[in-house]
Order: C-alpha cells, then structure tokens, then sequence
C-alpha cells in the first residue's frame, strides 16, 4: 500500500572539538578560521535542516572528537538541537557502544534529541500527526527483523560496515557512519551510504565535505543528495606552463583560476594546493624556490584578506615526460637523481626534491613575510 513520504538529513563524524592540521604561518583571522572551521561546518548541517524543512535530523556517530576539550562542543551541540526544537525537528543521535555521554549530565540535552548507542535501543519511530511514519533502526541485529509496518525503514550503523553487502530485507536506506569521506556502500537491500565528514581536518581530505538530504517518496523509492557544509575546503588546483607564456600571463592566469574557485565555493576559507604541470623556459625558472616563493607569495596577498579568503599553501612541480627527458640529459646531481628515477621506471616522475617547491607547515621560514 502507498506510505507517506519522508526527507531527513544524515549527517555524522563532526568531530567538535578536533583541530585542524598540517598548515602554519596563518595570519591571526585564518587561524581564528581553522580554529572555528568544525563548528562553521556543524552550524551549517542543522540550517540546511530548517531550510529544507526536513522531517527529522539523523545523526550517525562521532560527533564530539574523543581528544574534546572543556564545555564548548557539549554546549554548541546542545545548541544546535535547541534550535531545531523551534522548529519542531526531532534529531536521532547514535552512537557506537563504547561512547560515553556523562557530559550530558550536566549540559542537557533538548527535548527533541532521541540519544542511543548502537547497542542501547532497538529502534525509534518518527511520527507526524500521531501516526508513525518512519522506523529507525538502530544496529544490524535491528534491521535484521521483516518489515511489519508496512513503512519507510531506517537502519544505523555508527561505525560502518567492514565491506559486506548490507543484507537484511526491508530496510530502506542505510545510514553509515566510521568514514570520513562520503560514498555508497553494497547493500542487497535499500541505499546505503556514508554521509562522510562535515569538515576535513588536513590537506590529505580534500575537496568538498557535507551531509545527505534523503527523500524516501511514497512508492518507497529513495533518493539522496549531497549538501556541502565545510567551512574551510582544502583544493587541488592544476595549472599547464608551456609554450611561450610569460610571467605576466602566467600570474594573470593563477589569479582569475584562483578567482573562480572563489566565486564557486560557499566555504569560508580556501587551501589551495597549486600543482603547474608542463615544460619549457618559463618552467626551467620554476625550479628555482626563490621564483616559486615569489608565485606564493602574490598569490597569498590576492586572496587573504577576501571573503571568502584563499591561502595557496604550497605550489608543486609535476613535469611533462618530455621535461624529465631534458633533466635526464644534464650532468649534474639533479640529473643524476632523474636518470636514477627513470631507470626505476619512474619516467613521468620529477626528482624528488624539486616536487614540493614551496610549503606552508612544517618550517615557517618557508613562508614568504608578507606586508
């Protein structure tokens, strides 16, 4: 028979309380950025919330980082929920097992929050004008049972799966948790997915993060869209050096490239990674630091003081084979180490030490200063 239809967001891994990592050398309001980046991400999962006018909020796991610190993520989280309240959103948070949640004897939580660990409640029923219109299933021993209801099921697993399809009849969509990047997983029966990390906490977690807006319609059919949230997004961003470019034109190119990621992302704060690939004489000069240093460096002074702001982090060389090929041909320890890498069947790789040019990190004398 035809059921009511449902939409909620799953979200999980906001990881309040975590730092990020992996750049210094920050002028004091991007560090104020990176230092509020989690909490950016997190406010903007419980707006898309009332936004969309979802039914409810489906939170799987890790919310507060196990290294958290102090009151501020209890309160925020608190917060957050309260403000749902007013909207008359109910938020269903599962945890794994081993999660303990003694701060919530002295920071209470709303009446809208409906708190479990995985192991804790069977499951819980969302209804709308007295009538249950969606079973949420907590653990796949809950999801295991048929579906009596006759309605939309929702199983979750906070910490995820280990890689076998999801198998039990009758579920619907499967909310994953344990992963910080979003994507399917196998499942016999229902969607199933990791909404992924709200926030990515270093370079290595790159581009954009979020949470999933779900529809599951009146024929059952499930569908799922992806929102993005981070407050900071690290970027890779790849530019070609060849021909008969000049440093005018190149420098005219990295700043309207870096421009239009602006004007296309919503996050706060821009990481750019530049990699330029190609060949050529303006490419020999790359490999100078003190050239790359000057790149950086103007680039930095065009978007650091911007809303939203950009900081190119690091530039990297990545060469064209027939560029190795001239590197290999000189006699010098640099072509040295290129013959070298080429002999390892390394061909289309540069040296080592002339790849990551100039860095924001571990060596703040690295960084360029600048006025």
């Amino acid at each position: 028979m035809a059921v009511d239809g449902v939409r909620f967001l799953h979200a999980g891994e906001l990881n309040l309380g975590a730092p990020l990592f992996g750049i210094g050398g920050l002028p004091y309001h991007l560090r104020t950025l990176m230092v509020n980046a989690r909490y950016r991400a997190a406010e903007r999962v419980f707006a898309a919330a009332i936004e969309q006018r979802v039914d409810f909020v489906l939170l799987a796991g890790n919310l507060l980082s196990e290294s958290a610190a102090g009151p501020r993520p209890c309160w925020f989280l608190a917060a957050q929920c309260e403000s749902l309240l007013r909207h008359g959103i109910p938020v269903y948070w599962v945890e794994a097992p081993d999660t303990a949640h003694s701060w919530s004897d002295y920071v209470p939580l709303p009446a809208n929050v409906f708190l479990a660990s995985a192991q804790g409640c069977p499951s819980f029923e969302y209804k709308r004008n007295g009538r249950t219109v969606t079973r949420i299933l907590v653990g796949s021993e809950a999801a295991a049972g048929p579906d009596a209801l006759g309605i939309p099921q929702v199983a979750v697993l906070p910490e995820g799966i280990d890689g076998l399809p999801l198998a039990p009849m009758g579920v619907d969509y499967w909310a994953l948790g344990g992963r910080m990047t979003a994507g399917t997983a196998p499942s016999v029966c229902g969607l199933a997915q990791h909404a992924g990390t709200t926030q990515g906490h270093s370079p290595m977690e790159g581009g954009p993060r979020g949470c999933a807006l779900v529809t599951i319609d009146r024929q059952r059919a499930c569908t799922s869209e992806f929102l993005e949230t981070e407050s900071v997004l690290w970027h890779a961003e790849r530019v070609r050096v060849a021909g008969e470019i000049d440093w005018s034109e190149l420098r005219q190119e990295l700043m309207q490239r870096q421009d239009r990621l602006l004007a296309q992302s919503r996050c706060d704060l821009m990481m750019i990674r530049w990699t330029l690939t190609g060949q050529g004489p303006l490419w020999q000069q790359l490999r100078r630091d003190d050239v790359c240093r000057q790149l950086q460096s103007m680039l930095v002074r065009h978007g650091r003081d911007r809303q939203p702001a950009a900081w190119s982090f690091v530039i990297d060389l990545s060469p064209d084979p027939e560029q190795v090929a001239v590197w290999s041909a000189e006699e010098s320890p640099f072509g040295d180490a290129a013959r070298m890498l080429r002999s390892m069947g390394h061909k289309d790789q540069a040296p080592a030490p002339h790849f990551h040019r100039v860095a924001a990190g571990r060596s703040a004398t690295r960084v360029p200063q600048l006025n």
